[in-house]
């Protein structure tokens, strides 16, 4: 398997108030928290959704505005496009990403996402242009219900992620895991 890994980084992060890939926690900005946890698992990195210095920025196909499951889908197709055979991605807002998850994802040839945090998966290439009909099509937007559609297998085990949608979820998780 050759892998890539993609970074979730767009979204207008209303709930939070301002750009929370840019938010810092431990006095690391978000988005670097989770190209770090990629760093040992993948070949190549990309950032979807913005531009990020040192890192190609990969566009939603078949166009913005259709969440992560477009940035997916131009992710599958940029590291297809490189010969890639899979992908690994992580959200920007989940800094606390659980011991062994990445090496068990890795292991997973067939495709596989993280039962409580759908858009943590590890994706065959190969469906990158299933998914750009599938969106263009007019395709539910939830990265559950595609990965279900394709028979992707959910991964349990890791328990729920704590995922960064408020400015006091920042906070909580801050003093709690200090």
């Amino acid at each position: 398997m050759r892998i890539a890994g993609v970074v979730f980084a767009g979204g207008n992060s209303r709930r939070f108030g301002r750009d929370k890939a840019l938010e810092l926690f431990r006095g690391v900005a978000l988005i670097e928290w989770a190209l770090a946890a990629l760093g040992p698992y993948v070949e190549r990195r990309f950032v979807s959704g913005r531009l990020y210095p040192g890192h190609e920025t990969v566009v939603d196909r078949p166009s913005g505005g259709l969440g992560p499951l477009a940035g997916l889908a131009g992710a599958l197709q940029a590291a297809a496009g490189e010969n890639y055979t899979h992908l690994l991605s992580l959200p920007s807002d989940a800094p606390l990403i659980p011991d062994g998850l990445m090496t068990a994802l890795g292991k997973r040839s067939d495709g596989a996402f993280l039962q409580t945090c759908p858009v943590i998966g590890m994706w065959p290439t190969h469906f990158g242009g299933d998914l750009e009909r599938y969106l263009a099509a007019g395709g539910d937007k939830s990265v559950l219900a595609w990965a279900t559609k394709m028979s992707i297998q959910p991964l349990g085990g890791f328990g729920n992620i704590t995922n960064i949608n408020y400015e006091a979820d920042l906070a909580r998780i801050a003093t709690s895991h200090d």
